[in-house]
């Protein structure tokens, strides 16, 4: 029911290409052609401007008026409700809804607040791309097995040999530099003949896969985006080799503990840097991996915007960018009532 909502005010449209109005039909509307006539809207559509907002609106009115949730102030796609009972947390992306609670009961109650919203409610086995496994006692596991060996059987790969690191020095390679070249811009392409397109979207697969669920991956996958507008055979050369190595990792997985051990949630954030790891602009990557109790929650890459004149500034600004991150999680573990264990690590 996504985007089917009341709109806001009256919306008309063409009749749409392969419907016809009988003559009985166009007599009543007092018109000879259904070119005359036009349709008005009474649920949103697909691709109406306002679309996304209503839904939006339903979606948050619905939560937070019927299942009497609260809104994030961190992460407007966060909200939580925290009775006697337990604690009720549902992360929203679009009209996927993740909903987690301290007890099955609490759960139940939130079907029955959301029943007007119609949603298909059932153990949570895949979730944006994410296969979540339970581990009982020892928690739960997230991983992406069924993507990489979809991307590797969509792309004719699956028989390539698996390397034990995603990226090498040789990697380095320049635009221009002898043995690299554009790829051409034909629509199809193969591994041994790959095309702009073709690379393009295997890159563009990883890089929501590894967004996701392998954060060991991403630097590999953000050297090979650098010029995703106009990929070079080195740019397919890496981003082979990367979903090689996922293929040679393909049973690796986030592990997600049980429930709080300790009063105070202990939130820690790494950071790095690469000195001038684009040879064209000189300009340095910031890399970084936050942790909520010892479990990996969040990472990132990012080319920073400004030349580092060293080595040392390049680390200050991967350290300030990773201290701007790892902020907006421990403001919403306490928003929902944690204690942040401190100073920070």
């Amino acid at each position: 029911m996504t985007y089917q909502t009341q709109p806001d005010f009256d919306i008309y449209m063409k009749i749409p290409e392969g419907m016809t109005l009988s003559e009985e039909q166009l007599r009543k509307l007092g018109v000879s052609d259904q070119i005359r006539v036009c349709l008005r809207l009474v649920k949103s559509l697909y691709g109406l401007k306002q679309a996304e907002r209503l839904w939006n609106k339903l979606l948050l009115e619905t939560l937070v008026n019927d299942a009497g949730m609260t809104q994030s102030v961190t992460d407007a796609c966060v909200y939580f409700k925290i009775t006697n009972k337990g604690t009720t947390f549902v992360d929203v992306y679009v009209d996927d809804l993740l909903a987690t609670a301290t007890s099955e009961e609490l759960l139940l109650e939130f079907e029955q607040d959301m029943a007007s919203m119609e949603l298909k409610v059932g153990l949570a086995e895949i979730f944006l791309g994410m296969r979540i496994g339970y581990d009982g006692e020892d928690g739960y596991t997230i991983d992406a097995e069924h993507v990489i060996v979809e991307l590797l059987n969509r792309f004719g790969i699956q028989r390539a040999n698996a390397v034990r690191v995603p990226i090498v020095d040789e990697a380095t390679l320049e635009v221009g530099a002898e043995g690299d070249e554009l790829l051409p811009v034909d629509e199809s392409g193969t591994p041994e003949r790959p095309t702009r397109r073709f690379s393009q979207s295997l890159v563009g697969s990883m890089l929501w896969l590894v967004r996701t669920a392998r954060p060991d991956a991403m630097y590999a996958i953000h050297r090979a985006t650098r010029r995703s507008h106009a990929p070079t055979v080195q740019d397919w050369k890496m981003a082979k080799r990367t979903m090689r190595y996922l293929a040679g990792t393909v049973g690796l997985k986030l592990h997600m503990g049980r429930g709080l051990v300790e009063e105070t949630v202990a939130v820690k954030v790494f950071t790095d840097a690469e000195f001038a790891a684009d040879k064209q602009s000189r300009k340095s990557v910031s890399g970084g991996l936050i942790q909520v109790n010892g479990m990996t929650v969040g990472w990132l890459v990012r080319q920073q915007r400004a030349v580092a004149l060293s080595t040392a500034e390049a680390e200050f600004v991967a350290a300030a960018v990773g201290v701007r991150e790892v902020l907006g999680v421990r403001n919403l573990v306490e928003e929902i009532s944690l204690r942040v264990k401190v100073p920070m690590k």
